[in-house]
């Protein structure tokens, strides 16, 4: 159904649904307890470029921990992330891996997040329409974190939404072997295996490897995918990390992952190469230096894909200055892109930055940071232009248990390979051109929160953003060929605004032989082009979500733990370019739980089942994929050896 776009559409739903599950959580939190806080001792080191305790960063950043994705059984990223307001997952067949979920932060479109793996770019089928956050199994993940402001004043083009960082798990410093195997609903099996301890000294490694097959998800459209969504996953992921010295350490991680899929009834590979060296040296207590270089390689045969990242960074720390930790570097990246319809090019990307954090008094932290970048694409030599982004994120600290944050800043991003130089690209009734005169995109964004631990275990967490986007790059109707086929074109006509807040209760306490942990939230975007007064290409509207998952402890060698989850999304839509207004995506409510049993502290069995109430659900990514009503389950073992 096609209707024109009403931004107040679920505002009036948002204030009373998020009171009441505020209430619920508090209402939870008069359970007496031991006080167990992980939520703000979680480490990120996304948002200052070095291990900060989650409580400290001045940037509003959430942290998924290996114990949440655990409490969930989830194989994939996305089933976690589905629990962080402000994240909206998403998902489609279009022309990309069926297995494929893009992230979507602050109801910005997905092109506008980056998706990291321990720092190194993730690239994907499809990446224009951003990456695929689930190609890294999630039993190989130590911990995601999601920086949600602005930061190309750190990481350059593209995250003028945010990051999205998945850290995978280091080596043991004792020996560690583990085994899971299960299978579910689809014809779905798969097996993993994580070997990790240290060698000598002080070396430590981690290899992982996985492997899935499935059916995928039963679907009632679009037609031309329906029977083609099944898949073949391969992860093999090597690690060693060394400290050389009390005051040097080196690490190296190979990944790679493979994908065979059916498309158009053909048998389709798709592959990812993601190689990475780093290297961090404290000279002396007040100076060092920190440096990575990787290399990212993608090569699909849907739609002929090769798509490549090489970037060696380094930066240089210095503590000179009381209360100050000044941070210094110099980064490049070599592009190189190639596509149906897009002949292969190149582009290269080359910035300095310069960062600060100061103590300005207890309680109060500041971060700045100022970066520019200069973009050349091929050919375009006289041609290439600076860009500068500036940052400031502020916390402050009145009393201990109350964090207010502030943040400002400017992100940009180039335009592709494929946006620069896609020529007549076949879409349903219309081709798609490039235009090797785009302008890289701005925006502006502001951002601010609080979170408040009322009690020792149960937070609050509140927060807002406003976002501006200027120059936005957009398919714009050029000219008919014929009577029926239309011919968009690439132009930097639109700016837009984006904003929208999200609140979320936490509440994790132990006594005895029981645990619960209970967290829910929600939260709301709206986003609107000022120039034709149309949505973006994607826009969020209402998310709501909970989830409760009790333990009991039997005996000393034995436990269980139930989850249940409920997600719900309201007022979605999607742009029509043909008529300048938006398509209504099916609101979805989706109810999962699950139950394990571990044994001997070694042995660990699991059921879970999704899409509990058996709906119809519906995802978009760049074409609109509606699931039929259909409960799915799943189950496995896993088995720790030593």
């Amino acid at each position: 159904m096609t209707t024109e776009h009403s931004g107040g559409t679920c505002l009036c739903r948002l204030v009373p649904a998020m009171l009441a599950v505020s209430c619920t959580v508090a209402a939870a939190g008069t359970v007496p307890g031991d006080s167990v806080r992980t939520t703000f001792d979680k480490i990120t080191v996304t948002a200052t470029r070095k291990p900060t305790p989650l409580r400290d960063v001045p940037s509003i950043t959430y942290v998924a921990s290996s114990d949440e994705i655990d409490e969930i059984q989830a194989s994939k990223p996305s089933e976690a992330l589905q629990y962080i307001p402000g994240v909206s997952v998403e998902g489609g067949t279009g022309s990309g891996s069926p297995s494929k979920r893009n992230i979507s932060l602050n109801g910005m479109p997905n092109q506008y997040s980056v998706v990291l793996v321990d720092g190194v770019r993730v690239l994907s089928s499809h990446f224009h329409t951003g990456g695929d956050i689930d190609i890294i199994p999630a039993a190989n993940v130590e911990r995601i974190e999601v920086l949600k402001d602005a930061a190309s004043a750190q990481y350059g083009s593209d995250c003028m939404a945010g990051i999205v960082n998945i850290i995978t798990r280091r080596g043991t410093d004792q020996p560690y072997l583990s085994f899971g195997t299960g299978g579910g609903s689809e014809r779905t099996f798969y097996g993993n295996l994580l070997v990790s301890g240290k060698t000598t000294g002080k070396v430590y490694h981690s290899a992982f490897a996985s492997w899935k097959q499935t059916d995928g998800l039963p679907i009632k459209q679009p037609a031309r995918r329906m029977g083609q969504l099944d898949f073949k996953n391969f992860s093999l992921m090597n690690r060693i990390d060394a400290d050389l010295s009390e005051k040097a350490s080196i690490g190296m991680a190979v990944n790679y992952h493979t994908i065979a899929s059916t498309f158009n009834g053909a048998a389709m590979d798709s592959r990812l190469f993601m190689p990475r060296i780093t290297y961090d040296m404290k000279i002396s207590d007040r100076i060092g230096i920190q440096s990575i270089v990787y290399y990212s390689r993608w090569e699909s045969e849907i739609n002929g894909e090769l798509n490549e990242v090489a970037s060696p960074q380094v930066s240089l720390w210095w503590n000179g200055i009381r209360r100050n930790r000044i941070m210094a570097g110099i980064e490049y990246d070599w592009r190189n892109f190639a596509r149906k319809a897009v002949s292969e090019h190149h582009q290269h990307l080359g910035g300095i930055y310069l960062q600060d954090e100061i103590q300005l008094f207890k309680g109060m932290e500041l971060l700045a940071a100022v970066r520019a970048d200069l973009i050349e694409n091929t050919g375009d030599t006289e041609d290439a232009r600076p860009v500068f982004s500036p940052r400031i994120s502020a916390l402050y600290r009145p009393v201990d248990p109350l964090g207010i944050r502030f943040s400002a800043g400017r992100g940009f991003k180039a335009p592709t390979v494929m946006e620069l130089y896609e020529k007549d690209y076949p879409h349903g009734n219309y081709r798609r051109n490039g235009n090797p005169d785009l302008l890289p995109e701005y925006l502006n964004n502001i951002s601010g929160g609080i979170d408040w631990s009322i009690l020792p275990d149960l937070t609050l967490i509140a927060q807002g953003y406003a976002n501006f986007i200027t120059d936005m790059i957009t398919p714009v109707y050029d000219h008919n060929i014929g009577d029926s086929l239309f011919v968009y074109v690439r132009r930097n006509i639109h700016k837009a605004k984006v904003y929208g807040g999200e609140l979320m209760a936490g509440y994790r306490m132990r006594a005895g032989f029981f645990g619960l942990a209970v967290q829910a939230g929600g939260g709301y975007a709206y986003n609107e082009s000022t120039s034709t007064g149309s949505i973006l290409p994607y826009y969020p509207g209402l998310s709501l979500f909970a989830k409760v998952n009790p333990t009991f402890d039997i005996g000393s060698s034995a436990a269980i733990s139930l989850f249940a989850g409920m997600r719900l999304l309201q007022g979605r839509e999607v742009q029509d370019y043909k008529s300048n207004g938006a398509t209504a995506v099916t609101d979805n409510e989706e109810l999962e739980a699950g139950l394990t049993a571990t044994f001997l502290r070694r042995y660990e069995l699991y059921v879970k089942g999704t899409n509990l109430l058996a709906r119809e659900l519906e995802w978009y990514e760049d074409a609109l994929m509606q699931t039929e009503g259909k409960r799915l389950f799943e189950a496995g073992v896993k088995i720790r050896a030593f």
